[in-house]
């Protein structure tokens, strides 16, 4: 069940959605002097918010995107450094066991450090899980942002209410 502010934001979606395929049908329909190409980006641009009330507000049931599954292929995992060959970004992934069950960066690439997943597509992701290393050492990150793009080389990073959302660790005593 949503709370109230859960309705309240798809309410408000959806709201912006309805105007701006609305304002398209204006500003696009018979008679426009628009371009073809500039009527494309417009829908693109309605599109999005139609794709956020659908993934935020109708999606009831999420799916993993594919890091434990190994859906994503490893190529698509990549990484600010790694410390050897037994800490590959791919070795990120859930779940892992054995020999081969963490990304860790060198030690001189720690601070600022990061790990790229590159689902292939747009995609709204709802949830992240972290783990630490399989091994009997203290690896984990302390704390991590997330940052999403659509272009290599601008970065946006995940704010709420305005601030940059950082996640801290979590310690779990078996």
């Amino acid at each position: 069940m949503a709370t109230l502010g859960e309705a309240i934001c798809c309410e408000s979606i959806k709201s912006l959605a309805e105007e701006k395929s609305e304002a398209i049908k204006t500003l696009c329909g018979a008679g426009s002097t628009l371009s073809p190409q500039c009527c494309r980006d417009i829908a693109n641009e309605v599109r999005r918010y139609v794709d956020a009330y659908e993934a935020l507000c109708l999606n009831k049931n999420p799916k993993p995107l594919g890091m434990t599954s190994g859906k994503i292929p490893d190529n698509a995992i990549t990484a600010s450094s790694y410390y050897g060959k037994y800490n590959y970004p791919y070795y990120a992934r859930l779940t892992k066991t054995g020999s081969l069950c963490s990304w860790t960066p060198t030690a001189a690439g720690r601070v600022g450090s990061w790990l790229q997943v590159d689902l292939g597509q747009l995609t709204t992701v709802t949830g992240i899980a972290t783990q630490g290393t399989c091994y009997n050492y203290n690896n984990w990150a302390k704390s991590y942002s997330v940052s999403y793009s659509n272009e290599p080389n601008s970065w946006t990073l995940y704010e709420e209410s305005g601030n940059v959302k950082v996640s801290q660790r979590i310690n779990l005593v078996w």
